[in-house]
């Protein structure tokens, strides 16, 4: 083996891209993982215990990579692969020879992260027990390999990469599964950065700074202008709750807002992040929404609001729906970054980001660190047994990385107050004063009217009594197959132009247009004879309101939201919102709210369907879960059992999903090694249960099957069913084949 840079390679060249240096390579990945590792470090609490994670983080880098010096990889790495070829894989497993030197080293933190770089983070205790035999964090099958030829690497190493390591390692003493996540991150960051880098040929845009003082500003001229539009006196309301929470002290880091729909709170929070943000020094804003609509309706009102003249909208407020990631090598760039100085993302990524063990999954982690973050909708972020444990990781964000986090929600249930939840009762002072918040509550009296139905309804009854209410109507279900059936069978009784329907199986590019549009007909006055079928992810956190709604049986939290869709403003009497059960084999029921719905029909016979009541229903949530989840997962985050956690913490409890791409623009794109933006991505897919894959057109992209190609014919996708347009003509057949 040659000893000069240039003859070493990390990665084979592909179609007309070259192939990439190992000094390059290396050099690129140390650089960008200590950097993101002192970024970090930066806003590390003195309150916590020491965490030398730059150190570890860029010995990890250095040697992540050791292995591919070995001859028979270098033999299969010289070799360039046409674009129409599938990658060789490496005959010798590459990471050992890196873990085995940090070992050596006495620096098994590092040899940690290096050995989880393509794996991911392992169970500690069992890693562990194999000390017994060649240690923790190696490779059975290759160990004997790296000891016969570890010196040779190294002596090629050192000609490679200069200054190589020769001071004491550090450790991280002591640390929490996030601090090993947070380091996990910085690394597998750089290494997916630079090898996407270097894949496509082009840089990683960089994203501008926050900047809180001036788009705090911004916000302050977006909110004066929409006043200065309307003298009523819910307008009146709105400004003072914007003035209360903008000149909110910025301490203490927890905060509350429950503040009723209509009220104003998309901006009037942000106002308090961006003071926050200004006067501790924080680095980004995370605002986390349950449901993919109200994130797009949300980052539309926030570019407008604060972007500066002169900057892209979508370098400063970043938009992340559903998973794009994939563990392939050539697709892993695909992954959202999380380094927009404002990120509008679901629950599902916030949380799940928190809890993953697998690279793809925690890449993004290390930005959370020094920021503000608005759980916005807070009722919806999680399922009630996932909350202790999501409590404990934002208790650690702001005690030991200067987090600041805001709880807010039209029916917020105030969950850390229940003892049976924390031990003890943690009270968190409310953004809006007392006395502000009693008006606005009192001016929710009147507005709605809570009825449920005496009797399950099967589809065709459900339809007749929408169809006799009055309109314009809004029905939601708890599945996309439930909305799928209830939306087609209005069409089919009184035309497409009386209905609209969304739902997950449409892609974010057509669901956009579907929001646009039932806006429009909200505003004509003349047109109020139609209905809105939508899932639960048009329950909350949009600016709609509908003379009526009716709401499958979900929850007390989910029906106080749905009647924030109804009679907004208050401008009629009293609007009906109807709680009713379904019988039908297609209509499917969602496990998840299951006991939401038992626990909601007993709060109907006391008389408690109430915003007051919230926190009543989360804590018989709590008290009846049928199984110890919350407890497993505690149990094993305390081990650093890293895969049992990320397994066990799931926010949709049912089978792993998958991404299709829809758009077969963007497979060819993507397929012929053009670099594809992940918001391409996320736009134009849809994602889907994994085990009901076999009933849809589909192929696989990449021989990982991480992401999936729409290829059904004309008609099986459309953009009033999505990918539904599939799906019901086999449900129809067979209801009981397909579950969605």
């Amino acid at each position: 083996m040659t000893d000069e840079k240039s003859g070493m390679l990390a990665h084979s060249g592909v179609g007309e891209r070259p192939p990439q240096t190992y000094h390059d390579h290396v050099t690129a990945v140390e650089s960008r993982a200590s950097s993101s590792a002192a970024g970090v470090d930066e806003h590390r609490s003195p309150r916590g215990h020491e965490w030398d994670g730059v150190s570890v983080v860029r010995l990890a880098a250095e040697y992540h990579d050791l292995g591919k010096l070995d001859g028979a990889n270098q033999r299969v790495l010289q070799k360039h692969i046409p674009r129409t070829s599938s990658k060789e894989p490496l005959p010798i497993n590459h990471v050992d020879a890196g873990v085995a030197h940090l070992m050596s080293m006495m620096a098994p933190s590092s040899a940690l992260l290096a050995y989880s770089h393509h794996r991911g983070l392992p169970c500690i205790s069992i890693e562990e027990r194999k000390r017994e035999n060649g240690g923790p964090f190696r490779d059975e099958k290759t160990e004997a390999r790296t000891g016969k030829f570890l010196a040779e690497y190294l002596a090629i190493h050192r000609t490679q990469v200069a200054g190589s390591a020769t001071a004491a390692p550090r450790t991280l003493r002591n640390a929490t599964p996030m601090e090993y996540r947070i380091a996990l991150s910085c690394l597998v960051d750089a290494d997916h950065t630079d090898t996407g880098c270097h894949r496509t040929g082009s840089p990683f845009p960089s994203a501008p700074p926050l900047l809180p003082k001036l788009r705090l500003e911004q916000l302050d001229s977006y909110v004066q202008s929409l006043g200065e539009r309307h003298r009523g006196a819910r307008d009146r309301l709105r400004a003072a709750i914007y003035d209360a929470c903008r000149n909110a002290p910025v301490d203490p880091p927890f905060r509350a807002c429950d503040s009723p729909v209509g009220t104003g709170k998309t901006t009037a929070v942000m106002a308090h992040m961006l003071s926050v943000a200004a006067a501790r020094g924080l680095r980004r804003i995370f605002v986390v929404l349950p449901y993919t609509n109200i994130i797009t309706q949300s980052v539309s009102t926030y570019r407008k609001a604060l972007t500066a003249p002169g900057e892209a909208p979508t370098a400063v407020v970043a938009e992340h729906h559903h998973r794009a990631e994939s563990e392939h090598l050539a697709l892993r760039d695909l992954s959202a970054r999380w380094d927009a100085p404002i990120v509008v993302t679901t629950a599902v990524q916030f949380f799940e980001t928190l809890a993953a063990a697998h690279p793809s999954g925690l890449r993004k982690l290390h930005q959370i660190p020094g920021s503000g973050i608005l759980i916005d909708e807070a009722h919806a972020a999680l399922p009630a047994h996932l909350w202790p444990m999501a409590w404990h990781w934002l208790q650690e964000l702001v005690e030991k990385w200067d987090c600041s986090v805001v709880l807010s929600s039209g029916s917020l249930a105030r969950f850390w107050e229940i003892r049976d939840f924390s031990g003890s009762a943690s009270p968190i002072p409310d953004l809006v004063p007392d006395a502000l918040r009693e008006e606005a509550h009192r001016a929710e009296t009147g507005r709605i009217n809570y009825q449920r139905a005496d009797r399950n309804l099967d589809h065709d009854a459900l339809v007749s009594e929408v169809l006799k209410a009055p309109g314009p109507r809004l029905v939601i279900m708890n599945t996309v197959q439930a909305a799928a059936v209830i939306a087609n069978e209005l069409r089919a009784q009184v035309g497409r132009g009386k209905v609209e329907h969304m739902s997950t199986a449409l892609t974010p590019h057509d669901r956009d247009p579907i929001v646009s549009r039932v806006l429009a007909r909200l505003g004509n006055g003349l047109d109020d004879d139609w209905t809105f079928v939508a899932t639960s992810c048009a329950e909350a956190g949009l600016d709609l309101s509908f003379r009526t709604a009716f709401r499958e049986s979900a929850g007390l939290v989910h029906l106080i939201q749905v009647g924030g869709r109804a009679n907004r403003e208050a401008r009629d009497s009293a609007a009906t919102v109807h709680d009713f059960q379904t019988a039908d084999p297609l209509l499917p029921h969602h496990p998840t709210f299951r006991l939401p719905a038992t626990i909601l029909g007993e709060l109907f016979r006391e008389g408690k369907v109430a915003t007051a009541h919230c926190t009543e229903a989360m804590l018989r949530e709590l008290r009846r879960h049928p199984t110890r989840q919350a407890e497993d997962v505690r149990h094993k985050e305390n081990a650093k059992d890293f895969p049992a956690v990320e397994s066990g913490f799931k926010v949709i409890e049912t089978a792993k999903t998958i991404t299709i791409i829809i758009d077969q623009a963007v497979v060819k794109a993507i397929e012929s090694g053009e670099r594809v933006d992940w918001r391409t991505v996320q736009d134009q897919s849809v994602q889907v249960w994994a085990d009901k894959m076999e009933s849809l057109p589909v192929r696989p992209i990449d021989k990982e099957e991480s992401l999936y190609a729409w290829i059904g014919r004309a008609g099986s996708y459309d953009t009033f069913l999505g990918y539904m347009a599939s799906v019901l003509p086999l449900a129809r057949r067979d209801p009981r084949t397909l579950i969605i």
